[in-house]
């Protein structure tokens, strides 16, 4: 659960250091106590107690949980991290913000947003903001994403020409001969029985030949095991187009967690089927023009999330 993940983030000893005095006894009348700020309690490095991670990480994911706990009591209606735009999406006039919910269909659903108070109050006492749907959203970032990560196209078309250009061999011939062979060799193995039965070999003979049989079967399984394996990595190059264009979708929504900040929505009284997305990315330097080394996602971020897409396309294709 969450509160035992914030013990183990916030807990010193995790990175080989000793702690105490957590809390205070508030009454020597009460057993209740009164649990005090980290910058009170007792604390210092213990050779005698093993580190599990460095001091580095610790205070690296300290600061990423305090920084995440500021931005929590914000929008302390919203789960920051359960949905693509949790916390993110906040109504310019209510200062409030906006909650997910599914819009359902004989299709399954889709996913849309609403301000809280539309949500508690309805539209006419609450909110009266148009609904925001994901999907439309998701094609306005994936334009402005596109100034990060405008190769994706090279990266797709490349890959694709290079296992069109792949021979691609037909291994069914092969393995319905081998599959012949092994037919044949089991029913000599039954011959091998009934001439046993018969008494027209000994058992030594019978051993002998039966185990010659089981050698020539395992050895024409394996192969017949090799060649559907090798059937089976054939590319199928329009599944294989399908697949990459899904992983490098992923992609946008990890931009979403790293690079968007927030999303002010803006009510415009005189169209109200319209909306003014005021969009908040981490850009380093505060200006309009967007580029790699100006916002708060680095290059090698980037091709961290290039690397994992294409791993991920890896274990489809070998």
């Amino acid at each position: 659960c969450s509160d035992s993940i914030k013990n183990i983030i916030l807990n010193p000893k995790y990175k080989g250091f000793y702690c105490s005095g957590k809390t205070a006894s508030i009454d020597y009348k009460q057993t209740k106590r009164l649990r005090l700020d980290a910058d009170e309690w007792n604390v210092y490095k213990d050779e005698n107690i093993p580190a599990i991670v460095s001091e580095e990480i610790w205070n690296s994911a300290n600061e990423l949980y305090k920084i995440r706990g500021e931005k929590s009591k914000k929008n302390s209606g919203a789960y920051l991290q359960r949905y693509s735009f949790s916390g993110k999406l906040i109504c310019a006039e209510h200062q409030t913000s906006f909650h997910r919910h599914v819009y359902k269909n004989k299709n399954g659903g889709k996913e849309v947003w609403n301000c809280k108070l539309y949500r508690q109050k309805g539209k006419h006492d609450g909110c009266d903001s148009p609904t925001i749907y994901s999907s439309e959203l998701q094609k306005i970032l994936d334009e402005i994403y596109s100034e990060i990560y405008d190769d994706k196209e090279k990266v797709i078309s490349g890959l694709l020409e290079i296992y069109s250009a792949a021979e691609v061999v037909d291994y069914s011939k092969e393995i319905s001969d081998a599959e012949k062979v092994l037919s044949k060799l089991q029913k000599t193995k039954d011959q091998l029985l009934e001439l046993l039965v018969e008494k027209i070999i000994s058992k030594q003979e019978f051993k002998e030949r039966n185990d010659a049989a089981n050698s020539a079967i395992k050895k024409n399984e394996d192969e017949i095991s090799s060649l559907r394996s090798h059937k089976n990595t054939q590319v199928d190059i329009t599944l294989l187009e399908k697949t990459m264009r899904h992983e490098f979708a992923k992609l946008n929504s990890e931009f979403n967690e790293t690079l968007l900040d927030k999303i002010i929505v803006h009510k415009i009284n005189e169209s109200p089927a319209h909306i003014n997305l005021e969009i908040h990315l981490n850009i380093g330097d505060g200006k309009n023009c967007i580029s790699l080394h100006q916002i708060g996602i680095s290059q090698a971020q980037v091709s961290r999330l290039e690397k994992n897409a294409l791993k991920n396309m890896r274990k489809y294709i070998s």
